[in-house]
């Protein structure tokens, strides 16, 4: 089977240079400028402007957030950060969502890889439900003193006890 190509679309590459100029944080591009720039209505073109506004974060690390009913804003540092709440919420009610789906199965009627498979399946999505609560935002943040946490790290943060040996 040949391998498939991925071809951005005009539209695409027209609206990723109209969000490129929009280079100093707080810049709004409204809906209308951005209509005007493909020549027909960007509401029949989202998927032209998501792919936009995922290239140009990857590219150029330029961040758009929606002002509902007006267009898209470049965000500051800290409102990236206020965005990614939604993010979070999201990603934890997929999460649970996820795990009600696999509390359906038959575990018992399974074969022992899948049984595996599930259970393994299960504890991640619990570390995601976990891991992106508030409280446990808050409790990094009370350990991460303005560094970044590896992965390790993180996950010592979550222990309830010390490791065996160690004191507290």
């Amino acid at each position: 089977m040949p391998r498939l190509t991925f071809t951005m679309s005009e539209d695409t590459r027209l609206l990723i240079a109209r969000l490129e100029k929009a280079a100093t944080v707080g810049d709004v591009v409204s809906y209308a400028d951005l209509s005007a720039t493909i020549g027909k209505p960007i509401q029949e073109n989202r998927g032209a402007l998501n792919t936009a506004r995922k290239t140009v974060l990857v590219d150029r690390n330029f961040v758009f957030g929606t002002e509902r009913g007006i267009g898209l804003k470049r965000l500051s540092d800290d409102e990236i950060i206020e965005s990614t709440t939604g993010d979070r919420k999201a990603i934890r009610g997929k999460a649970v969502r996820s795990m009600k789906k696999l509390n359906a199965v038959e575990y018992l009627m399974l074969s022992k890889t899948k049984q595996i498979a599930a259970t393994a399946i299960m504890a991640v999505f619990n570390a995601a439900r976990v891991l992106t609560r508030e409280h446990s935002v808050r409790q990094l943040a009370s350990v991460a003193n303005s560094q970044k946490l590896n992965f390790q790290e993180t996950l010592n943060a979550f222990r309830r006890s010390p490791p065996a040996g160690k004191e507290e």
